[in-house]
């Protein structure tokens, strides 16, 4: 007798189709998991890489603390005028060191945003997020390069003073600021100078080497400069996004204005209209009242 096996069939259609199903469930949620994961990873690298950038000014801010207080220690006798130079060179330069790694850092924040190519909210976040790391960073190297033109005016007013102290040196105003202006050799300059007593050596040489400071103080002003060259090219590339992104935020605050005034209008209609039936109702009661007592 020959078995009847179209249960049998069915049941084992029914089983494939079943495992089919489960497999493309199983294919959509690693697909989901990986790009939630894919997501989760580049956000941990964005806050990463914001705060690497967040301590980096911070050092920034910090180290123009510290250069003002050894700024006012110049020519203060208390101090060793050596370990002050030496200690303001070396947060200069370190200031210089930190925006060389800064600069590089936001230019490829700035790539990978110019490669976003939908306006996603985390486009969006990006760019505020480092658009306000840039304005930090600006407004803290501004600062050191405001400091550091300070200190080159006090090196330049020391220099200035000490040619022309006690007469020891027969220099003039027109004489001073050609050397300090044109960058000329000091010692070509001093070199007919007759140091006769130890007072006039000691300053010479003091001189001499305020001098050597001064040149490291403008080269170190030319590589400040051309960062910021590269930095005011950076926020001018953002710009156009930023103001963009900026509009949107306002649509969408006019947007939620205009809305709540149309919900303002609507509700005043009907009020106008309660207010309205209100007084019919009176009037027509006042008019019952009314002819009630005229019988």
């Amino acid at each position: 007798m020959v078995k009847d096996r179209l249960n049998e069939l069915k049941q084992q259609k029914s089983r494939k189709n079943e495992k089919a199903q489960n497999t493309t469930i199983e294919i959509e949620n690693n697909s989901t998991q990986n790009d939630t994961e894919d997501e989760n990873k580049k956000l941990r690298q964005t806050f990463e890489r914001a705060g690497v950038i967040a301590q980096w000014i911070e050092q920034i801010e910090s180290n123009n603390q510290d250069i003002r207080v050894y700024l006012r220690r110049l020519e203060d006798l208390k101090y060793n005028q050596k370990d002050v130079d030496e200690k303001l060179n070396s947060f200069f330069q370190n200031n210089k060191s930190i925006a060389q790694q800064l600069v590089p850092k936001l230019k490829e924040v700035d790539k990978e945003l110019s490669e976003i190519k939908s306006e996603s909210t985390e486009k969006r976040i990006k760019t505020i997020q480092y658009n306000t790391s840039k304005k930090r960073f600006e407004k803290a190297f501004l600062d050191n390069n405001q400091l550091l033109e300070n200190y080159k005016s006090a090196q330049k007013a020391i220099i200035k003073s000490q040619l022309q102290a006690r007469g020891y040196f027969q220099a003039t105003d027109d004489e001073v600021a050609r050397l300090l202006e044109e960058g000329t050799d000091i010692q070509v300059f001093t070199e007919n100078i007759l140091a006769e007593t130890a007072e006039a050596k000691r300053i010479l040489a003091d001189v001499e080497e305020r001098h050597q400071t001064l040149l490291q103080i403008e080269r170190l002003l030319i590589e400040v400069r051309d960062l910021f060259v590269e930095m005011s090219i950076l926020i001018d590339s953002q710009q156009e996004l930023i103001d963009r992104i900026d509009y949107q935020a306002q649509s969408a605050t006019d947007h939620i204005g205009a809305v709540d005034l149309a919900a303002v209008r609507r509700s005043k209609r009907k009020y106008m209209k309660r207010k309205l039936w209100v007084i019919l109702a009176i009037i027509v009661l006042v008019i019952i009242l009314l002819v009630i007592l005229l019988k």
